[in-house]
């Protein structure tokens, strides 16, 4: 029983979604990491700079997965950004996001995935197959943009 909540346990920090807090405000964005940090079941640490808040494991021996929300000078998130240092961890955190059926995910090369037209979202990974981050920018296309990157 305890070897089953055990790697129970290994997932639950990536159960965070992500895409889903582009646009939230800085107060939006700390509530709900602060209802994540409390009842993940993990010991996470939430911290704040004028820019930036970030959630990180405290231990990160199990699942070494750190989110970072990037805001703007307004206080908006303008992009998330998953970094970990295992391709294990890289591959089931890609892998959460792109599951995300209301998105839509179409790969348009190596290291970009664009949503869905209305969703106005792009993922990009990192050149490099030995880095382990994503990261998720909300868009400001045209429809003659999109479908030019969908035909690349």
């Amino acid at each position: 029983m305890l070897r089953y909540l055990f790697l129970i346990s290994l997932f639950l920090p990536l159960t965070m979604t992500a895409q889903e807090y582009l646009g939230k405000t800085r107060a939006e964005l700390r509530t709900e990491l602060h209802k994540y940090t409390t009842t993940s079941g993990k010991a996470q640490i939430l911290t704040e700079t004028d820019s930036t808040l970030v959630i990180s494991p405290k231990d990160d021996a199990i699942r070494p997965v750190t989110y970072i929300y990037s805001l703007d000078k307004k206080g908006k998130c303008i992009y998330e950004k998953i970094i970990t240092t295992c391709k294990e961890c890289f591959e089931e955190s890609l892998q959460l996001v792109l599951s995300k059926n209301q998105y839509e995910w179409k790969k348009i090369n190596e290291n970009q995935y664009v949503s869905k037209y209305d969703a106005h979202v792009l993922l990009e990974l990192p050149p490099d197959d030995n880095l382990y981050y994503l990261t998720i920018f909300p868009m400001n296309w045209t429809r003659e943009l999109y479908e030019l990157m969908l035909k690349n």
